[in-house]
């Protein structure tokens, strides 16, 4: 696992041995004797993945689950992402109308992927109830380059992705640890194992705190930023997480929110996108928060999640379910 590094994203991951991976693959079963220990994932999937998407720096693995009663709908999508001119380890994912590649090679629109990534959080919750839901395991992500390696093994046809868990580690973020495993078309293995990416969410940096659109945007203006903050903050915990569909925009937000900050940042004109972005739209949704007009509020950062995301992620984003 990544720990703190800067590398560039397209080279994030390192060869891993298959005793560390067995021993990995035995723990996370024998911890959740429930849940699918693997997934295959075809190499046309991971290809076809890449191909559609320019300057593609990686792959993020996120997972899902279609019923989050049933740990055995364990579906992983594949999430492209690009490289931020500004900064080489910044990894910034894309939205795409066409929607992202599972495992199974269906496809998913960004608010049925979110769906998906809330379902497999309120599951994992209800094994895990004592870590924190945002700190959560959520995925996994390794760069282009050490990807390419691995599927041009010879007789590769795809990876087995392994969920690994070690209890050792006090931080959370260091006990879940995954694993690819090169694989023929018979599904045996090659003995070549990829491991040390980046998991989401990630270790916290000290000298590097996860980037927050709002919080960035706030911070350009507001000589108080963390009051005004905690109101936003108190609305998604204290109300939106209540509501129906509030996991998957909780979801929704922090899928989005460090790509945004990222590649806002990566503009020559990011100073006036900040300025628009405060002034134009968290201005207002504090001042219905404020108003307790929470339904208002909750149209308001749908409407403005999208817009963002069609704007500064490659393409427009599809507006689905979650309204």
């Amino acid at each position: 696992m990544a720990n703190f590094r800067k590398k560039p994203a397209a080279s994030v991951g390192a060869p891993f041995s298959a005793q560390e991976c067995h021993q990995l693959s035995a723990a996370f079963k024998a911890k959740y004797p429930t849940q699918v220990s693997s997934v295959f994932i075809s190499k046309q999937l991971l290809l076809q993945c890449v191909e559609a998407s320019p300057d593609v720096s990686g792959i993020f693995f996120l997972f899902g689950l279609e019923d989050p009663t049933r740990p055995s709908s364990r579906r992983i999508f594949l999430v492209p992402t690009r490289a931020c001119m500004n900064e080489e380890s910044a990894i910034i994912r894309t939205v795409s109308p066409q929607g992202y590649l599972c495992d199974d090679g269906s496809r998913v629109v960004l608010d049925a992927a979110m769906q998906l990534l809330a379902n497999h959080v309120s599951n994992f919750s209800s094994e895990e109830s004592e870590i924190y839901h945002a700190r959560l395991p959520r995925g996994y992500f390794w760069g282009i380059e050490k990807l390419s390696g691995l599927l041009g093994v010879e007789s590769c046809a795809g990876v087995e992705f392994h969920f690994g868990f070690d209890a050792v580690p006090t931080r959370i973020c260091r006990r879940y640890i995954n694993v690819l495993e090169a694989v023929d078309d018979q599904r045996r293995s090659l003995n070549i194992f990829l491991e040390y990416g980046q998991c989401d969410p990630p270790c916290d940096d000290p000298n590097d705190p996860k980037k927050c659109t709002i919080t960035d945007a706030a911070q350009h203006f507001l000589k108080e930023p963390d009051t005004r903050l905690d109101q936003l903050r108190l609305f998604r915990d204290e109300w939106l997480l209540q509501q129906p569909n509030g996991q998957a925009l909780y979801e929704l937000y922090y899928f989005l929110s460090e790509s945004l900050v990222a590649a806002i940042n990566d503009r020559p004109d990011s100073d006036a996108i900040w300025h628009e972005l405060y002034h134009a739209d968290l201005s207002t949704c504090l001042q219905l928060i404020e108003e307790k007009r929470y339904e208002e509020t909750k149209a308001w950062y749908v409407a403005l999640m999208h817009s963002l995301a069609g704007r500064f992620l490659l393409q427009e984003a599809t507006v689905g379910a979650l309204s």
